[in-house]
């Protein structure tokens, strides 16, 4: 038995109860949008104005808006431990509310401004997230979900049956705030495996630290989204994607192998290695690779060796080998091995050629460093 986990569930349904239940203050429509709060108790000398906005936002059919919160000004002073905020979060429910029946929208988010008790290092962290988080679901009704971005950075609440499409159907709650968490916090992405980053189905699903979801093919255009379930959606509509490790993940992510006897796993979506410094500067040797090289028909015989040769120098060495080999095997052997030499041979054509057209004097520094990086 838990009993830490049981007070914990018993508190949080007895908070649940109190600040639900609260009465709310007199809240005006201001505006399309914009709704006004009265926090007016005379006994307390309180007497402010608190603001809810609604704001449209969203791409390609998407009804979202952002909400924001604001104190406009006045006399507040409550020293009467949590009743009047709670309070104020419970008009925050009414309003949203009545928001969300009027507009019926398919997203909404929100990103209140952190306290001074946040911590302002590091990961962005914001207390109030939390607070605000409930009434805000509250609100929006039971046919949605609400998703974290980030270390309580941002957060959407979302419909599960939205206008927009949604190609693989209401993907699974813990599985898009999983997703969506370990790419915000640890600025991983998830990318194409089977084309080269040049071609024009290769794409990248990221998220930007403040909260926007990306993804970007490999002509450089990219679509936007106010959506997690959606990017989620985009992700899991690629046949072929794997996980590359974010520059903030605490340690290096080992592919794990299958074991003889084990059963397959049937997951969406696999992590593969490496991080994101991978992602090399233009004019290296590991951009020309990623470019020039990878998933093209002329390397073909190249493909078994692209895990661990990473330099020109590697591949001529690799020529050379195959040149000896040559004279002592047979046909079929020596069919492969003059396909290695042909490929090497067009690859350092090709990078001279794109070497002169990249010329920097700080070339070597560049590369050196990607490939300590890299190995």
């Amino acid at each position: 038995m838990d009993i830490k986990k049981i007070i914990k569930e018993e508190t949080g349904n007895w908070m649940n109860e109190v600040t639900m239940t609260r009465e709310p203050f007199n809240y005006r429509k201001q505006s399309d949008g914009q709704y006004y709060i009265d926090v007016v108790v005379p006994e307390k000398n309180i007497n402010t104005v608190f603001t809810v906005s609604f704001s449209p936002t969203g791409y390609n059919g998407e009804k979202g808006y952002s909400i924001s919160f604001k104190e406009r000004g006045g006399d507040y002073s409550d020293d009467t431990n949590m009743g009047i905020p709670f309070r104020i979060l419970a008009t925050i429910t009414r309003v949203v509310q009545e928001f969300a029946k009027e507009k019926d929208p398919d997203v909404f988010n929100f990103q209140p401004v952190r306290t001074s008790g946040d911590k302002r290092g590091g990961q962005q962290n914001n207390r109030r997230l939390k607070l605000y988080a409930n009434y805000v679901k509250q609100g929006a009704g039971d046919k949605y979900d609400g998703f974290i971005v980030g270390d309580n950075f941002m957060m959407t609440v979302e419909k599960r049956n939205p206008s927009f499409e949604l190609v693989n159907g209401y993907q699974e709650p813990e599985i898009i705030q999983n997703i969506v968490k370990e790419l915000t916090i640890y600025q991983g992405r998830y990318e194409t495996t089977d084309v080269p980053r040049n071609d024009p189905d290769y794409r990248i699903f990221s998220v930007a630290n403040y909260g926007g979801f990306f993804t970007s093919d490999g002509s450089g255009n990219s679509t936007r989204t106010v959506s997690a379930r959606r990017f989620v959606d985009w992700l899991f509509s690629e046949p072929n994607v794997g996980y590359v490790q974010g520059i903030h993940e605490p340690e290096p992510y080992d592919v794990p192998q299958p074991q003889q006897g084990d059963e397959p796993v049937d997951a969406p979506i696999q992590r593969i290695g490496g991080r994101q410094f991978s992602a090399a500067e233009i004019g290296s040797f590991q951009h020309f690779l990623n470019n020039n090289v990878y998933g093209y028909p002329d390397y073909t015989e190249l493909q078994p060796f692209f895990d661990s040769i990473k330099t020109i120098e590697k591949f001529e060495e690799l020529k050379s080998k195959s040149e000896r080999q040559i004279l002592n095997t047979d046909d079929n052997e020596r069919e492969r091995l003059e396909g290695i030499i042909d490929a090497v041979n067009k690859l350092k054509q090709a990078y001279e050629q794109y070497e002169r057209l990249h010329e920097n004097s700080d070339l070597n520094e560049i590369e050196n460093n990607l490939l300590d990086l890299l190995s």
